[in-house]
């Protein structure tokens, strides 16, 4: 086959190790996708530029790494633009590739025109459209890497049609090992003496700490302090179920979990890969405690986040290190206080309304999920009311099982962040690993078109609706600023398990907490995607959730 730029370009992902590629097809980006015929990079046909997007971001939280998402010119690239901006403040490695028309036309309007750089960079990391075909490799090589390092996020790339096409004898560079930073022993020194001095220390542990190899490094600091742990949205499964007793819950948006009282008394809060994105740290440090900041990134320093220490550079190490000869044990105060709010979390397990009629409680959904996903599988949630009730009650003791977006709070990724999660299992050998999703019947309508993803490819998700007929998250703030709601409820009922049987998959409908055992095993017996509609009621939203 004759070398052209599309070809440098695979050649370029090949090197990098990109085993995904999520495509929406189109005539500027053909010399592509025919780049891609029998090469590494596996090629997955999505039906929409978003979800293609938040397929990858998926892949990305479940992995770590990048996956490129390949889109048209004009209108594909500006469907893209959610996604990325999901990847960027969620900080997700994402690698971006728009095709342009041919540059003859791009100084005048003309079809499928649009300057992608621009539109792009508010939202990536680093956007650059390529006019130089000598430049490929370096740009790459550039962009690669402000993904993957530091604030890691969404990075653009874009090409003219007729660059693409253009022959070329030049030769992709490969990527070269990362020198690793780690922070000075002077910070770590005046870190541990900070912890000693406290009364009432917090660990808070967010998304960008959310990988099995700090997992491992705090496990030895709670093995040498006892200090109690909270996690963010995306921050979960990071303690083991042998420090459980120290695990105080999520932070809550609304402050009206039961671990608000040891946030309020704390004086020191040690912050470990938390990125300010997910929740205001107004919301639990208004006024301005002492704060040890662990990432690999300086923070924006505001309101509720003004680090007194920062330790800089990988994350796991900074925090074994921290944690060597730190011999710290709480009052007797904090260790009842943590035995207290181990109790309030374990008795809301089953202090809630008996659902209605033909209708199922959220936490008879969490409870089924919880007692049945295997440790290779993983559970995803869609943005609305069910995303807090899975946050706030479904434990993990595995870094990135739970999957959702917190960041950006993008509605509509749950069935794109499933199809990612599959191709992530895949990637590592789990093919039977299965993906657990639930959405609301707001969101999955965004995002439904993916469904004919899954089943092309036969994955192993099972997918619940919980439906009830509104934009719930939305009418229960309404009704607590207002005591009345607008512009939230739907008139018109869907048969979301017929809707999944007109694409291929399984549909099972669920409108009893008797039924929901029996649904899924049924489900689990099936090879490709499943989804259960069920009848949810949400009662105890209102209270729960928000006040």
């Amino acid at each position: 086959m004759n070398r052209n730029i599309a070809t440098l370009l695979v050649d370029q992902m090949e090197n990098y190790g990109i085993e995904y590629v999520f495509c929406v097809p189109g005539a500027s980006i053909d010399a592509i996708t025919t780049a891609l015929t029998g090469r590494k990079p596996k090629l997955i046909l999505c039906r929409q530029e978003s979800g293609a997007g938040n397929a990858a971001v998926a892949y990305a939280k479940k992995t770590g790494k990048p996956a490129v998402v390949l889109v048209t010119a004009g209108p594909g690239a500006t469907n893209l633009v959610t996604a990325a901006a999901t990847a960027t403040l969620e900080h997700n490695p994402l690698i971006a590739i728009c095709g342009q028309m041919d540059s003859r036309t791009t100084f005048k309007p003309s079809h499928q025109i649009i300057n992608a750089e621009d539109l792009f960079l508010p939202v990536t990391r680093y956007s650059k459209e390529v006019t130089n075909p000598d430049t490929v490799s370096g740009i790459w090589d550039f962009a690669y890497n402000k993904a993957i390092t530091g604030e890691t996020g969404a990075v653009h790339l874009s090409f003219a049609a007729d660059l693409l096409a253009q022959p070329t004898k030049l030769i992709a560079s490969t990527p070269r090992k990362e020198s690793v930073a780690i922070a000075q022993q002077s910070d770590i020194d005046a870190a541990q003496e900070l912890i000693k001095l406290a009364k009432s220390p917090l660990i808070i542990i967010g998304a960008d700490a959310a990988t099995s190899a700090v997992a491992d490094s705090l496990e030895k600091l709670l093995d040498n302090t006892k200090i109690p742990v909270l996690s963010s949205f995306e921050g979960g499964g990071m303690v083991m179920p042998r420090h459980l007793g120290h695990f105080m819950g999520r932070l809550g948006a609304f402050q009206n979990q039961p671990c608000n009282e040891i946030i309020q008394q704390a004086d020191l809060f040690i912050a470990i890969g938390y990125n300010i994105a997910e929740l205001d740290p107004l919301k639990w440090n208004p006024t301005d405690k002492k704060l040890i900041h662990i990432a690999n990134y300086t923070p924006v320093f505001a309101e509720g986040y003004r680090p007194d220490i920062q330790l800089l550079g990988n994350i796991a190490h900074n925090v074994a290190v921290l944690s060597e000869g730190l011999n710290y044990s709480p009052s007797e105060e904090s260790q009842l206080q943590q035995k207290k709010v181990r109790e309030k979390l374990a008795k809301r397990l089953t202090n809630y309304t008996q659902p209605k009629i033909n209708m199922v409680h959220p936490l008879e959904v969490v409870a089924l999920i919880q007692a049945n996903i295997g440790s290779d599988d993983t559970l995803v949630s869609d943005v609305g009311s069910h995303q807090y009730w899975l946050s706030e009650y479904f434990v993990s003791h595995t870094p990135r099982q739970f999957i959702n977006s917190m960041g950006f709070q993008t509605l509509g990724v749950s069935i794109p962040f499933a199809v990612g999660a599959a191709f992530s299992n895949k990637s590592r050998g789990l093919d039977s690993a299965r993906v657990y999703s639930v959405s609301g019947d707001g969101g999955v309508l965004m995002c439904i078109m993916e469904l004919a993803t899954a089943v092309e490819h036969q994955l192993p998700i099972i997918h619940l609706v919980w439906k009830d007929h509104s934009y719930n998250l939305v009418a229960i703030q309404e009704e607590h600023k207002y005591a009345e709601t607008s512009a939230v409820k739907f008139t018109h009922n869907i048969d979301f398990a017929e809707m999944a049987r007109s694409f291929g998959a399984y549909g099972i409908t669920v409108t009893a907490q008797e039924q929901l055992l029996p649904a899924l095993k049924e489900a689990q017996s099936q090879t490709g995607p499943v989804i259960i509609d069920v009848a949810i009621d949400y009662t105890d939203n209102l209270k729960s959730l928000v006040e």
